[in-house]
């Protein structure tokens, strides 16, 4: 699997991706019998005009954010701890 498809499909349509890979490698199905089911060629898209992180159709956007905090409890933390909050924009 080309490592832009691998960073730009959701987890299942990798394991799709690698049980027909097996089934092809096997010879228990061909590329053929199997992009006929899919109604269309696999991949998708030609993994070298594609982004690593999603191409055009899913963007991930970073931005900075900025906060006081206010301890509510707890002892005070020493200068070297951190805390990473990450904040998701769509569902899974």
């Amino acid at each position: 699997m080309a490592p832009s498809h691998y960073l730009g499909v959701h987890y299942y349509e990798r394991v799709l991706t690698g049980v027909t890979t097996l089934l092809v490698e096997k010879g228990k199905r061909s590329l053929e019998e199997l992009e006929a089911l899919a109604g269309g060629a696999f991949p998708p898209f030609e993994s070298n005009r594609t982004r690593a992180h999603g191409g055009e159709l899913r963007k991930e956007h970073t931005y900075p954010i900025e906060f006081e905090l206010k301890v509510l409890w707890g002892d005070p933390s020493s200068q070297n701890e951190s805390v990473i909050v990450e904040v998701l924009n769509e569902l899974v």
